[in-house]
């Protein structure tokens, strides 16, 4: 995964979420169930607290993206 650094030089200043609930819902479908958030220190959520889109965010419908760096935990399954 890319630092923080590189991430905020290339993402759109643009906030993916509209709203906190938005931001909920996605979350628990995708960073509850990964490694790179385990410790709740995944670069690409701080960069969308901080209003950008991180480009591993691809944008399937509007408003809801797929992960790049995503990886499942091996102790959920």
């Amino acid at each position: 995964m890319r630092s923080f650094e590189e991430i905020l030089e290339t993402s759109p200043e643009r906030p993916p979420f509209s709203n906190s609930s938005s931001w909920d819902y996605w979350s628990y479908d995708w960073c509850s169930r990964c490694i790179n958030d385990i410790n709740d220190d995944c670069p690409l959520i701080t960069a969308a607290f901080l209003g950008y889109t991180p480009r591993e965010w691809t944008e399937v419908e509007l408003k809801d993206y797929e992960c790049a760096e995503f990886q499942p935990r091996k102790d959920l399954e």
